[in-house]
């Protein structure tokens, strides 16, 4: 099987999306439990911090994705390189 993207791609992605899951996760705990310092700034939109937190837990599944599928493009090029057949 052959990695859909080089190895240098899927290893920044990976690690992109590692960074992204962990600060929304951060930014969806702050959201969920009313932080004061982010609430201040949806004062008059009309949204609640546990809506703004959904959200955020649904770009952290995305994140997900793509951490998944570049971690495994990663594998695939490990892999591919240790056996070649000549």
């Amino acid at each position: 099987m052959k990695p859909l993207v080089s190895a240098g791609l899927a290893q920044g992605c990976t690690g992109l999306s590692l960074i992204g899951i962990i600060f929304l996760s951060v930014l969806s705990y702050l959201f969920a439990h009313e932080a004061e310092a982010l609430m201040h700034d949806l004062a008059g939109s009309g949204l609640t911090g546990s809506q703004v937190a959904k959200t955020c837990i649904g770009a952290v599944a995305i994140y997900t994705v793509f951490f998944l599928f570049c971690g495994s493009q990663v594998l695939v090029a490990r892999y591919q390189n240790r056996v070649q057949l000549s």
